[in-house]
Formats: structure tokens, C-alpha cells, sequence
């Protein structure tokens, strides 16, 4: 099994490892309870997103695993990238995306046991130069058609609260409902597992222009739940769970996206 630095990836016959890995609507009962016995109480977000992985684990089988399978004859694609490339030169940006490639391996693996096909960047666009991968991710989710997209970072500048962004365009009066859903679910997911506060808004509030939202033709957010450079949320982003945790919290909040466009899929 792949190891990243920062995930609780221990070997194959772990049930965290098996689940983040690809299984996690599969898992025995009695995995199922090796997995509670041995991560239970290790943080309070890990247990909420247990609780959740297992509710819609349950809601899945109901379901015989085809809850989000087709939109019409097609399969559902989402988009899922960890911020920036491991070329830049900038270290805290090397950080940020090596510590949200954990996050974004988590959020892949669970997406597909749960019947979504999930579109990652290539190899070779992570080491691409970080404005030429701005622009591939861009187009590479549009080229692939997929249904949203989700880019993951870390923030900085001191701050203490953890937001989600979606495009808006204030002169032309626009905004991406689409975009707003997503990220409105994913806050509440950030805000049931995070010890501090949780924003979400269009990237006009924060007076930014993020190429990711402006180029992406798809309901998209760009994710922020820690501040790099404040005490306790590096402390988070730091520990063993911290990463995969925010995975985590990203595929519940996609899933009740998705959930609730449910009407579409056959």
C-alpha cells in the first residue's frame, strides 16, 4: 500500500487503511468494530466522520451501492485536486500541497467506494510550473465533463476559522448557485467536525479571484478549512488524523451534494 506522509495508512489489513483505500462501504461488521475500537476518541471530528461513514456505509447497502452510480447512462464524475504543485518554490506552499494530497487521496478513495468516478490531475501536471497547473486542472475537469469540483487547500495569514469559496462575478451581479450548494455542504460538514469557526461565501467577500473557480464550467469550491501559520490548526493539520480527516469531511460534504441532486440519478 501507498504510504503518504501524514495518513493514518498502516497496511492492508487495517479497516481505516481499507476504508480510506478504497472499501469503505464494504468493510465486515467485525472490521467495522475493529475500526471503532481502535480510532474512537482520537479526536472528536474523527469520531463525527465515523458516525457519518457508517450511517451512509448503512445507506448504501439499502441502496445495493448504486446511490450515486449513474446521471442518466453516464457515470458521475467529480473533480478532486489538492492546491498548488509540488514545483513551487515557495516552502509553504511545498507544505500546503503535500499535506492537502493526503486530504485529496482520502476524499478520491472514499468517493469511489461510494460509486462516483473521481478525476484527479495527472502526474504530470503536479509538477507542472503552479499557474501552467492552474490552467490544466481547469481544463482538464471541464474536458472530462465532470459534474463538480473541488480544489483543496490551506489558508494562511493568521486567521482562525475555516471557510469554502465559490465564484461570483460582482460587476456582472452572477454567482454560481451550483457553486454555493457545494460549499454550503461542505461548511456544515467543517462546522460539525472543526473546533473553530466555519465561513463560507463567494470569492468576491474575500476580494479575491481564484483561476480555479473562474475557468472550471462545473459547480466548484475551493476548500480552506485551517490556517497553516495558526497554533492550533497546524497543530491539527500536523497530527496523524488531521489530513485524512479533512478528506474525509470533503467526500461528506460532496456526498450530500450530490444527495440532494439525487432526483437525476437513475
Amino acid at each position: 500500500m501507498r504510504n503518504v506522509e501524514g495518513a493514518v495508512i498502516k497496511n492492508d489489513n487495517d479497516p481505516l487503511s481499507k476504508a480510506i483505500t478504497g472499501n469503505a462501504m464494504f468493510l465486515s461488521e467485525e472490521e467495522w468494530d475493529r475500526l471503532y475500537g481502535k480510532y474512537w476518541s482520537r479526536s472528536v471530528e474523527l469520531n463525527f466522520l465515523l458516525e457519518r461513514i457508517a450511517e451512509l456505509r448503512a445507506e448504501l447497502i439499502r441502496w445495493e451501492h448504486a446511490l450515486l452510480r449513474k446521471v442518466g447512462e453516464e457515470m458521475v464524475k467529480v473533480y478532486v485536486a489538492a492546491g498548488h504543485s509540488q514545483t513551487t518554490d515557495i516552502e509553504s506552499r511545498l507544505y500546503e500541497w503535500e499535506k492537502c494530497m493526503v486530504a485529496e487521496e482520502a476524499c478520491a478513495s472514499l468517493l469511489r467506494a461510494s460509486g462516483v468516478e473521481v478525476i484527479q490531475p495527472t502526474e504530470q501536471m503536479r509538477t507542472m510550473d503552479n499557474n501552467f497547473a492552474l490552467r490544466a486542472k481547469a481544463d482538464q475537469c471541464n474536458e472530462e465533463g465532470c459534474v463538480l469540483a473541488v480544489e483543496l487547500h490551506l489558508n494562511a495569514g493568521g486567521g482562525n476559522y475555516a471557510t469554502s469559496l465559490y465564484w461570483d462575478n460582482v460587476e456582472r451581479g452572477l454567482s454560481s448557485e451550483g457553486g454555493e450548494d457545494l460549499s454550503r455542504h461542505i461548511a456544515l460538514i467543517f462546522d460539525a467536525a472543526l473546533d473553530w469557526p466555519v465561513r463560507y461565501g463567494p470569492q468576491s467577500e474575500y476580494k479575491r479571484t481564484l483561476w480555479f473557480l473562474e475557468k472550471t464550467s462545473c459547480p466548484s469550491s475551493i476548500l480552506e478549512p485551517a490556517f497553516k501559520d495558526f497554533e492550533s490548526h497546524k497543530r491539527w493539520i500536523d497530527s496523524p488524523n488531521g489530513m485524512v480527516s479533512y478528506g474525509a469531511m470533503t467526500y461528506l460534504g460532496i456526498l450530500n451534494y450530490l444527495r440532494e441532486e439525487k432526483d437525476a440519478v437513475a
